[in-house]
């Protein structure tokens, strides 16, 4: 890993940026116990806390309830949330260590981030199709991107071996998530674990990097 050519500040707001994607779940749990329909944490989709109007989305196993009178906040936290992604995938790449794996890793976080923003920018009630179309990238690249983390901070101890295990978590719950789409029981809960584990760990390591003016490289040798 080499340090920034631009000087130790853009490392740090790029660190900075991926170390505070967990407060984008807070915001999610805290808008959750604000709703006017009946909202629960395993069986409803986050997107449902985006709504726009009171109204029914209908799903493939029928129609749901939503009112979120704070919706603004929601999609506003996948906005930010995604261009905080994008910011820190940009600006943290020279401290990461020198592989390939890196480069891939930070490209599918930053797609995951534009897929964020997207999401936030077409909610589920005012084009459904388009929202699902939008939304789904976050699901594929930001998992995958755990696995060439993963590669990329070989020799890192827990960093590396973490990111193995929550790629695992969350493509197996990604997966689990599309193929159980039409039942109306723990979709929500699913959709969680695809997506919370990434944020935590972009949080610890965020920390990290912000700490140490990046992380030190083990190997200069492209993998």
């Amino acid at each position: 890993m080499s340090d920034t050519t631009t000087g130790p500040l853009p490392t740090h707001i790029g660190w900075a940026m991926l170390a505070v994607q967990p407060l984008y779940i807070l915001v999610e749990v805290a808008l959750s116990f604000t709703t006017s329909s009946p909202y629960s944490l395993l069986d409803n989709t986050i997107s449902d806390l985006g709504a726009t109007t009171c109204t029914d989305i209908t799903y493939a196993y029928g129609p749901v309830a939503v009112c979120s009178p704070l919706h603004a906040v929601m999609n506003g936290a996948f906005v930010v949330s995604g261009i905080a992604l994008i910011v820190g995938a940009l600006l943290s790449r020279r401290s990461w260590p020198e592989r390939r794996s890196s480069t891939v890793a930070l490209w599918l976080i930053a797609v995951g981030g534009v897929s964020s923003v997207a999401t936030g920018l077409v909610p589920l009630d005012v084009d459904l199709e388009l929202h699902v179309l939008v939304s789904a990238p976050s699901f594929i690249a930001l998992q995958l991107a755990m696995f060439a983390a993963a590669r990329a901070f070989t020799g890192f101890g827990w960093i590396s071996t973490s990111a193995w295990i929550i790629g695992a978590v969350t493509v197996a719950s990604s997966v689990a998530f599309f193929t159980l789409s039409g039942s109306e029981d723990f979709g929500g809960l699913l959709e969680r674990l695809a997506l919370w584990p990434v944020f935590l760990w972009m949080g610890w390591v965020g920390t990290v990097g912000t700490r140490s003016r990046g992380l030190h490289a083990v190997s200069d040798r492209p993998r």
